[in-house]
């Protein structure tokens, strides 16, 4: 029976190899087309064959005591005979009297293969001509008449096939040498994803991450695709026309509009909403920090779609803008006033005027104001905690949208005054080493509860757990498929 983290490997490697199985299909085609170009380069090569029989010369009668052992010996000299210079110097000469225009310095490649049970030799002949081959090849059984005239008299050898003409070439085995490459373009493909799959540190599923950290991620955000409707059947053959847009960074009230427009994605965001609400049944959760490990994971998108949905439950909800390095929630809220966060820590601004109302009702904004040159001095003021107790008592909910962790020191600040960190995971983005150590500095801080969400979580992969079709679109929850 295969164990969990054997299970979890081999799912990961298939995971690899279904969305990048192109890569072997790249790689197989440049194979098949290098290798066909380099078999088209190669000359054609044409084989033309001469069967000589040798025989003991005319005057000898008794055959019988022709010892075969001897027989081969000479078919031997034979052979040696025909590799010297001055009988391919014949053959030459030879051909030049039968056609004296052709060029014949270059006679191919000669060899002589005797029969080890007969008294049969063959002359072969290789030659890029066809028609000069078969020249060739009774050219050098002519000669080998002569040779065997002049130097062997003890025997003789007559010609008893004349060579022919081939009419294909022997070589090169074009489809062979095209298939090779095919096979090594394939071979090598794999070799690529394979490598990938060595190289990915990334989070893919909850059921990696709750192997990893020994934790439940609270919230599981699947991946937020504009062109899921038009390319929905593309995709279902594997091919990705439309890129899958993850849940990252703010890029205008426009796109959350879509967002919320997302069947799927709301009611992933209602399951977070309702998993934070039964978290701790004696302490509920009213302040929470949004962080990551790196930037682009995610955070102030999930950030300002689990606010909106404490909203429309009927939550007094407060999104503050806390990324004093990179703000973004004066740009979703399309907030142009000056007031804010920093303004009512550095300025005396009053808390009402840094906190604007938004199109949706139950839901407000205190965006960050300017950036403070000090923000770690900011954050661990005791106007910013006189300010978090205030506003404790106007909104029954507070999301902080705080920068990330790693190489910053503002989340874990914020954690302090929180009571709970919202740690937004992207999966398939985020290398787990960077998760680990994001989840440690929290931790030295003493934060009161580190909340995993899983974002970017791919729906056709088979790792969501929670899938359920309505008009052919996931929308809602049900029980993992076996």
């Amino acid at each position: 029976m295969i164990d969990q983290n054997t299970e979890i490997m081999l799912r990961r490697l298939w995971l690899n190899f279904k969305e990048k199985w192109w890569l072997a299909i790249v790689t197989a085609a440049i194979g098949a087309a290098l290798f066909w170009g380099y078999a088209h380069l190669q000359n054609d090569v044409y084989s033309s064959a001469a069967v000589v029989y040798v025989q003991p010369a005319e005057g000898t009668t008794n055959i019988g005591t022709y010892d075969l052992q001897k027989l081969q010996m000479l078919i031997k000299d034979y052979r040696r005979f025909a590799g010297t210079a001055r009988v391919t110097s014949d053959v030459r000469e030879l051909l030049s009297k039968k056609d004296s225009e052709k060029n014949y310095n270059y006679l191919g490649s000669i060899a002589i293969i005797p029969d080890p049970e007969a008294r049969f030799f063959t002359i072969i002949v290789q030659h890029s001509d066809r028609l000069m081959a078969a020249e060739v090849a009774d050219a050098m059984a002519e000669v080998l008449v002569q040779i065997s005239e002049d130097f062997i008299p003890s025997s003789a050898i007559k010609i008893i096939d004349h060579a022919v003409a081939p009419k294909a070439p022997i070589a090169p085995n074009r489809l062979r040498i095209v298939l090779t490459g095919l096979f090594l373009g394939v071979a090598l493909g794999i070799a690529i994803i394979y490598l990938f799959y060595l190289s990915d540190r990334t989070i893919h599923n909850a059921e990696e991450f709750e192997k990893m950290f020994n934790m439940t991620p609270l919230g599981l955000i699947p991946t937020y695709t504009e062109e899921a409707g038009k390319n929905a059947k593309k995709k279902r053959l594997g091919l990705r026309f439309g890129r899958p847009n993850p849940l990252k960074e703010a890029q205008g009230r426009k796109h959350y509009k879509r967002i919320r427009k997302s069947n799927y994605i709301l009611e992933a965001f209602k399951m977070l909403k309702t998993n934070l609400d039964y978290y701790n049944v004696d302490k509920r959760l009213q302040i929470l920090v949004a962080t990551s490990s790196i930037p682009d994971e995610g955070k102030s998108t999930v950030v300002n779609n689990l606010a909106q949905t404490f909203a429309e439950g009927g939550k007094r909800t407060l999104i503050i803008d806390m990324d004093l390095r990179r703000p973004v929630q004066h740009k979703i809220y399309g907030i142009k006033k000056p007031e804010g966060l920093s303004t009512v820590i550095l300025k005396d601004t009053a808390p009402e005027e840094a906190v604007f109302p938004t199109e949706l009702e139950n839901l407000y904004v205190m965006p960050l104001g300017f950036r403070p040159p000090n923000p770690a001095a900011l954050l661990e003021s005791n106007a910013m905690k006189e300010l978090m107790s205030y506003l404790r008592k106007r909104f029954d909910m507070i999301i902080i949208d705080s920068a990330p962790t790693l190489n910053m020191s503002d989340a874990p600040i914020i954690a302090a005054f929180s009571d709970a960190v919202l740690m937004v995971v992207s999966a398939n983005n985020v290398d787990y080493r960077y998760v680990k150590l994001t989840m440690k500095n929290l931790s030295n801080v003493n934060a009161e509860s580190i909340l995993p969400v899983l974002n970017n979580i791919s729906t056709d992969t088979g790792m969501y757990n929670y899938r359920y079709r309505y008009s052919g679109k996931y929308y809602g929850y049900g029980e993992r498929e076996n």
